[in-house]
Formats: structure tokens, C-alpha cells, sequence
């Protein structure tokens, strides 16, 4: 058994990509005992520049610590055993699309009727009411939020508001103007209305 804080606290993680096990790595660090479910054929962010095959470096190190189960929870079956967990665990993450807990049975109102002390973590793109995530729903689109702000498609577009990858872009090629003006002035440029720019 994991020692730490949270030694003893029991995690039910229903997530992918970087938020939701990104919060469930943490937790696992500091001693509680995570599981993890996802579907049979796994996460998408397991073959994101493979270490191994089926497992990325990131996938490796977001999930750390963590056990793994591999189901198809559409099933009754596995809704069944998942519901059997949650007598007995005191936190669920999630980070699916609004709508899909719901359809997998996994969604707040039908998890505290099991378990009314658990703590519910849920995490969405967009928010659940919010007009950008009406948007994505009703185009079925996945989404992120970078954590400077910025849209962010997982459909295999770029951001909106980038035109290059700030990652290779050294800062005064970004926009040259404004690095010039704070050069000289000392002082940030004001932002015209609307500007996204960094």
C-alpha cells in the first residue's frame, strides 16, 4: 500500500489525455490508490510518440502509479462492476465530453445515489454551458483548453489564434512590434480590443 497523505483514499478515474490524469497522478503520488478506466483498445494519448508500443512517455509518466482497467463501459456489465467500486471509493475524476458520463452511467446524480459521500471531480474542455461548448457539441467535436487560454482543437487543427508554434518561436519573432516598442519604452504595449495575442 502507497504511503503519503492520502494513503488509503480510494480514486475512480475516468479520463484521458493530460487534465483528468494529470490530477489523478497527482493524487496518486501523495499515497492514494488510483484506478484507471479506459476503453479496450486504451486512451488515445498511448500512441503519442510511442515508447513502447501502446505507451507514450507522457501517457507513462501522467499515469504513474495508477492501476489500469481495460473495459467497454457501455456495457451493463461493466457498468455494474464500476457501480460496485464506487460503494467503497471516495473520489471520482472525469474528464469526458458533457453528456457522456451520463451515457455511461457514470455521471453525478447516478454516483452519489451509490456513494452520497463521494467527492465527484469532473472536467470538461469548455464548461458544460458555456456557448463554445454548444458549439462543439453540436458538431461532435473534442476539445482542450490550453492553460493560457487559447482554443484548442483535438480534431487535428491548429488554434486559431497561433499561426506559428510558440514552442520553436523564439519571443521577438512572435510579434516583432511589439518586443521593438518594449525594447524602447520599457514598458508592455497596450492590447487593441479583441486581441488574443499573447
Amino acid at each position: 500500500m502507497a504511503s503519503g497523505p492520502l494513503s488509503g483514499v480510494k480514486v475512480l478515474e475516468f479520463s484521458q489525455v493530460i487534465a483528468g490524469p494529470f490530477c489523478g497522478m497527482h493524487l496518486a503520488d501523495m499515497g492514494a490508490e488510483v484506478t484507471k478506466f479506459e476503453p479496450i483498445a486504451g486512451e488515445p494519448w498511448r500512441l503519442m510518440v510511442e515508447l513502447v508500443p501502446k505507451e507514450s512517455r507522457v501517457f507513462a509518466s501522467l499515469n504513474r502509479g495508477k492501476r489500469g482497467v481495460a473495459m467497454d463501459m457501455a456495457q451493463p456489465e461493466a457498468q455494474a462492476v464500476i457501480h460496485s467500486l464506487v460503494k467503497d471509493s471516495d473520489v471520482v475524476i472525469i474528464n469526458y465530453r458533457p453528456g457522456v458520463a451520463e451515457q455511461l452511467g457514470i455521471d453525478y446524480p447516478t454516483l452519489s445515489a451509490i456513494n452520497p459521500n463521494i467527492v465527484y471531480c469532473e472536467n470538461t474542455a469548455f464548461g458544460r454551458r458555456s456557448a463554445r461548448q454548444a458549439r462543439r457539441l453540436r458538431h461532435r467535436r473534442p476539445g482542450a483548453d490550453r492553460p493560457d487560454g487559447r482554443r484548442a482543437k483535438l480534431d487535428g487543427t491548429s488554434p486559431r489564434t497561433c499561426t506559428r508554434p510558440l514552442a520553436t518561436t523564439p519571443p521577438e519573432s512572435r510579434c516583432p512590434t511589439r518586443f521593438a516598442r518594449r525594447s524602447t519604452t520599457g514598458r508592455r504595449p497596450a492590447r487593441a480590443s479583441g486581441s488574443t495575442a499573447p
